[in-house]
């Protein structure tokens, strides 16, 4: 049990950012892989529809089986993304 009683080496603030800066950079390489893996699994539009495109002004009596989320909603994109799942 030798090997808890060893101390560490104290690491200089320079190196302390170095560390930090290479760590996040590495974050941001997996997150970057991981949401584009993420996307290909969802149904999404090709080109966004601007507002006033998506803007409904009085409701069509055709439309059946959609969702009407009104207001600020927090936690928005974990109530459309299984919605819009493809599996």
């Amino acid at each position: 049990m030798d090997y808890l009683n060893v101390k560490e080496q104290p690491i200089n603030k320079k190196e302390m950012l170095e560390i930090n800066n290479k760590l996040s950079k590495q974050l941001e390489i997996e997150e970057r892989n991981s949401t584009q893996t993420c996307i290909e699994n969802f149904y999404k539009t090709k080109k966004p529809a601007t507002l006033n495109d998506a803007r409904v002004t009085k409701l069509d009596s055709s439309i059946d089986g959609h969702i009407v989320v009104c207001g600020i909603v927090k936690g928005i994109k974990n109530l459309i993304l299984p919605l819009r799942s493809k599996f």
